[in-house]
């Protein structure tokens, strides 16, 4: 990797904490731009919060947060998603 970008996470799916990197190259490329973060699922939301932290960081504008399954409390005005869990 050349000059990655890097962040702490804590997730549930995960024991501990975690780093979540981005190479250099790839923030040259997405630097300026807008993005659409897809999450297959979220549950409280800590590793999409990281993400989006480390794509402003690279200094890019997460616009659009999807997923398709929500399964916790995670409120973010940019978030779309197709299913939440039935209770």
């Amino acid at each position: 990797m050349v000059n990655p970008l890097m962040v702490p996470v804590t997730s549930i799916t995960s024991a501990g904490e975690q780093t979540l990197v981005l190479d250099g190259r790839d923030a040259e490329r997405i630097r300026g731009h807008r993005i659409c973060l897809i999450e297959d699922v979220i549950a409280t939301g800590g590793s999409v919060a990281a993400a989006c932290d480390l794509i402003k960081y690279a200094g890019a504008e997460v616009t659009v947060i999807a997923t398709v399954l929500l399964k916790g409390n995670f409120q973010d005005p940019r978030l779309v998603y197709l299913q939440k869990p039935a209770l």
